[in-house]
């Protein structure tokens, strides 16, 4: 068995554990997979969600990433980020996590997340 490093960027933000609806991550990105297709004011904004972090413990976080932005950032790489117009974008994720059901969630922002897999 090998192990992977990468790292992902993205606008969005982190969705604790003990804010789940569901009981485990998987059902959790399968529930926010039907938010997502049956919430029509959510289209065409961009929305989705990563799931990320050390090996076997990955966790949530709901994100917003534009046309043609890229995502993960391979361990001895680099990515600069340069006319990315977040305009909305803080707007579009409370508006997910409202449409899903979470409350009490951390401001939008930019992510930088280690993943190990």
């Amino acid at each position: 068995m090998g192990m992977y490093h990468s790292t992902y960027h993205a606008f969005g933000v982190h969705v604790p554990e003990s804010k789940y609806l569901t009981r485990n991550i998987d059902n959790e990105g399968e529930w926010l997979d039907a938010v997502i297709r049956n919430t029509p004011e959510l289209d065409g904004k961009h929305l989705g969600y990563l799931t990320a972090g050390n090996y076997d413990r990955d966790q949530l976080f709901l994100t917003v990433v534009g046309p043609g932005e890229e995502v993960e950032v391979v361990v001895g790489h680099f990515m600069a980020l340069a006319n990315v117009d977040v305009t909305g974008r803080a707007a579009a994720i409370k508006a997910l996590a409202k449409a899903a059901g979470y409350t009490g969630l951390a401001e939008p922002g930019w992510l930088v997340i280690p993943d190990l897999s």
